[in-house]
């Protein structure tokens, strides 16, 4: 007759630091550069955002231009306008190239907002006006576009959701978040479920 094993709890499974169960694994790299980013480590922020990009477009992950939209700030913050306007723009172009209207219009908006509310008005300024040039005319007077901000679902009348990720450390702001209901919205750096728990 075979005895059978005593009974052994299974240990937890070991996990990164900033990885929450249940949602989709965190690249170390990108939880560095955000921690590089709250930091005030502007520069190093930007270049592993570049990095993370590169690798993300080859691999044609979505949140590709994200990452891009992100190291431009750090170059501003770094005073560096030449850079960061260059990694603003490189980032919508992937969105143009791939006939994405109606996320650019969603990120351009929310960048042209935060540019605004940091001081950057030369930068929103000079990024409006580029982006006006690169976006068909069609496409502009289109219902995709032409839709007031204030209508779509991202507003800030949704519940209060914490000022960074809990997962990858980005910075959060309830109108470049997907929501799925009045309560739970949705990382778009990493796809990490964000709640005001």
């Amino acid at each position: 007759m075979r005895r059978r094993r005593p009974f052994r709890p299974v240990g937890r499974p070991i996990m990164r630091a900033g990885h929450i169960p249940g949602h989709p694994p965190l690249p170390p790299k990108l939880q560095e550069a955000n921690r590089h980013y709250q930091n005030g480590k502007y520069r190093e922020a930007a270049l592993l955002y570049e990095e993370l990009f590169d690798k993300a477009v080859r691999r044609d992950f979505p949140q590709a231009p994200r990452l891009l939209l992100q190291a431009g700030f750090a170059w501003l913050k770094t005073e560096n306008s030449e850079k960061g306007l260059a990694a603003f723009k490189r980032g919508f172009s992937v969105w143009i190239e791939q006939k994405q209207w109606q996320i650019l219009h969603k990120a351009s908006f929310v960048t042209d907002a935060r540019l605004k509310s940091e001081g950057f008005n030369n930068e929103s300024d000079g990024l409006q006006a580029w982006l006006a040039t690169q976006i068909p005319e069609d496409v502009q007077k289109s219902q995709v576009w032409q839709i007031a901000y204030k209508d779509r679902k991202q507003t800030t009348a949704k519940i209060n959701l914490p000022s960074v990720c809990p997962q990858c450390g980005a910075p959060v702001d309830p109108r470049d978040v997907d929501w799925f209901n009045e309560e739970i919205g949705q990382c778009p750096f990493c796809n990490a479920i964000l709640t005001n728990t």
